[in-house]
Parts: C-alpha cells; structure tokens; sequence
C-alpha cells in the first residue's frame, strides 16, 4: 500500500549542445538564461502544489541561476496528483516557449510578429526542448534516489522528436550558429534576395540585434533577444551598437565590491599567517 509519499525528478534538455552553440558572450548567456528561468517556472509549479526542494532551493531572488533539473518531494499525495503536476510543468513550459517571441516584439519592437514567421520560430524552439520526469515512491530516501536516477538515464536514452514541417524537413539558408535549422530572421537584403528568394517565411531585421549578413533560426534568435532585456538593465547599455559588457568586465564586477573582498581576503590571509608564526 502507498504511503503518499513521491519524489519527482524532472530534467530540460538538451544543455550541452543548446549552450555550445553560440557566436557572442550575449549569446552564451542567454542560453544559460533561459534554461535557469524554465527551471524556475518548473519549481514555482511545484511549490504552489506543496512540494518540498530536495535540490536545488528555490530563491526569492529572481538573478538567481538554476541547474536543468530539479528533484521534489511530495508528501500525502497519489501518485496520479503527481503525474498531473508533471504534466502541468510541462504545459507551463511550452506556453513559456510559445509566448516568448510575442513578448519581446511587443516590448522591443512595438508590433506583432507576422504570423508565418512566429509559427516557424516556435516550431524550431518548442520541437528543440525535450522535457523528461520520473515518479518514484518513497520508502527508504536512498533507495529512492539511487532508483530515480536509474529510470531517468532508462527514459533519456530514449530520444523524443518531431520532424520539422510536418514531417517534410527544411529547404533554404541554414542558421549561421548552430547551421540546422533555417533562417527565421536575418539583416542584409543582398543575402536575403540571394538565399530567401522562394521562401516568406523570414523577417528581416535591420536594428542592433544581428550582424550584417547574419541569419539565425528561431532557437538561436532567442538566446540573441533574451539579452535584449538583460542589456537594457547594464549602465554601459548602448541601444545602437547593443554593447554588452566584456567577459574581463563581468568577471572583475563592482569595483567597491571588489575592493572588499579582497581586504577581507587579505585581513582573512594575515589572520592564518599570524597563527602559524605562533605556533
């Protein structure tokens, strides 16, 4: 008999791959942006149903970086109430992914996307993202985990996809990053002319957010528009030439905060010193 007692081990993919494949530093961290963000729609999913974080712990801080999957516990449910939760996750998700380009053009560009191009651009993203969850009672926690890691591996080994146009594939210019899939947007009209001539489903983009002859797919377009709100939030944000800060200047951060860390790192440092002489 059930005890009501279920963890469930819900995983994004792919990441490897989806953060590999990028040209900028905007790009690489849009990428990573936008796994943590459907992470943590995924874990507010579950809180709002009583779950309990085995990991990671979900923050109140919206900065804060998620991995691409989260292990829950639910306590004094069924297991078919989990599988619903499961399921609804999974609904946010898509609807996350269907409403991101609506979002930023509204935003962004004050208009609506054309319908063609949004139908393809979605189709890229949402046929992209594969989402995988296993359900496993409890009666003894590690046994518990060591078997849901077992069934998750089983179940990912198993690759789930759909063909792009309705089965019939893609014929046009290719994504200038990832090179898969076809050119939903793209700046420079000799290029457009050139490789779009037979096709209307592409938009042409002559602003700050692609480069001169750069086409790219509706999968790699979002790692590039999700920085376009991140950007605006940099004090060195520049809307013509869309600077984004270096990967030297992230690194080294505030200069204040800087600035004390490492005199607590040093007072830290002489402190140790200190006690060895001591001795």
């Amino acid at each position: 008999m059930s005890n009501g007692n279920y963890l469930l081990l819900f995983t994004i993919t792919p990441v490897q791959d989806f953060i590999v494949q990028s040209r900028k530093l905007v790009d690489l961290y849009g990428s990573s942006e936008i796994l943590s963000e459907m992470s943590r729609i995924g874990m507010i999913c579950c809180k709002k149903k009583g779950g309990e974080f085995i990991f990671p712990i979900l923050q109140e801080k919206k900065e804060v970086s998620y991995p691409n999957r989260f292990l829950v516990e639910f306590k004094n449910k069924s297991i078919d109430e989990v599988k619903e939760i499961a399921r609804e996750i999974e609904r946010k998700l898509k609807d996350f992914l269907k409403d991101f380009y609506n979002s930023f053009y509204k935003k962004s560009m004050d208009k609506e996307l054309p319908e063609k191009v949004k139908k393809v651009a979605v189709n890229h993203i949402e046929s992209y993202f594969s989402f995988y969850w296993v359900i496993e009672e409890v009666n003894n926690y590690r046994e518990a985990f060591d078997n849901i890691e077992r069934k998750l591996a089983a179940v990912k080994n198993t690759r789930i996809f759909s063909q792009l146009n309705e089965g019939n594939g893609e014929i046009g210019r290719k994504c200038s990053i990832c090179g898969e899939r076809n050119v939903v947007f793209v700046r420079g009209r000799d290029i457009r002319k050139l490789w779009l001539e037979d096709s209307n489903q592409a938009i042409e983009l002559n602003n700050f957010i692609l480069k001169d002859k750069e086409g790219l797919c509706g999968v790699c377009f979002a790692k590039r528009m999700k920085n376009f709100k991140l950007v605006s939030r940099c004090k060195d944000w520049d809307s013509k030439s869309f600077k984004f800060p270096s990967l030297a200047a992230i690194l080294y951060g505030d200069r204040k905060e800087v600035e004390v860390i490492e005199k607590e790192l040093c007072n830290f440092t002489n402190k140790i010193l200190n006690s060895f002489k001591n001795e």
